[in-house]
């Protein structure tokens, strides 16, 4: 039997063959594809991951990278720092960045009164700031806003029409920001196909993506409000 979205791929090639593409069509068929990824992928990855994980005894995120290509990548950060001490309050311990604690790098630590504890002679560090996201608002009263920032960043460029996008000739580190094509180096994994044959590139800071956004909405008039939270 075939599976939900292996259906939706087949009746979407199908009706692609006969029908115009447009921004509405793009946006509805995204919008249609990640909530049957959400529905009906998410849960098996879960349920596959499970018990490879059960004799990790720290809290992790993971994070994959899939491209249908058939490349499959996975890297994990620490997403709550260990609880080094007893008496120090969870709520005041800082939380480790994305690599993790490096063997060269002592942790540091909140005391329950605010201060920090290091290594001896070692210099005090500051907190890391909460990770920054876009809300995007088009003039319709649209609302584009995801926890991962280059989905939010894939939705107004199908919103602002791919064509378009591209036709500005926006690029990072030599790399068209929308291509046809996947590049023939490393860079080929940072790149998300968001159309069929239609590559975006994403291996870029959140305020990189903040800017390329600002410039889109510029640069084609498209009258969106953009706020970082």
């Amino acid at each position: 039997m075939m599976s939900k979205l292996t259906e939706f791929y087949s009746h979407r090639k199908a009706l692609a063959e006969h029908e115009e593409k447009s921004l509405l069509n793009e946006l509805t068929w995204s919008a249609m594809e990640d909530k049957l990824i959400q529905e009906e992928i998410l849960p098996e990855v879960v349920e596959a991951l499970a018990p490879v994980l059960r004799s990790v005894q720290s809290p992790l995120s993971l994070h994959v990278d899939y491209t249908p290509q058939g490349t499959l990548s996975v890297s994990f950060h620490r997403n709550v720092a260990q609880k080094l001490l007893s008496d120090v309050p969870l709520d005041d311990i800082c939380n480790t960045d994305d690599a993790g604690v490096s063997d060269a790098k002592a942790p540091s630590i909140v005391s329950a009164e605010g201060s920090e504890a290091t290594a001896e002679g070692q210099q005090p560090e500051e907190k890391k700031a909460a990770r920054m996201k876009i809300r995007v608002t088009t003039p319709e009263g649209k609302e584009i806003f995801y926890n991962t920032v280059w989905f939010t960043l894939r939705d107004v460029v199908l919103y602002a029409g791919i064509g378009r996008v591209q036709a500005l000739g926006l690029k990072e580190a030599g790399v068209p920001l929308v291509s046809d094509h996947l590049e023939d180096s490393d860079y080929a994994k940072a790149q998300h196909e968001i159309a069929p044959g239609v590559y975006l590139f994403t291996n870029t800071s959140t305020p990189t993506k903040l800017k390329e956004l600002t410039t889109i909405n510029e640069k084609l008039n498209l009258g969106l409000t953009i706020k970082t939270e």
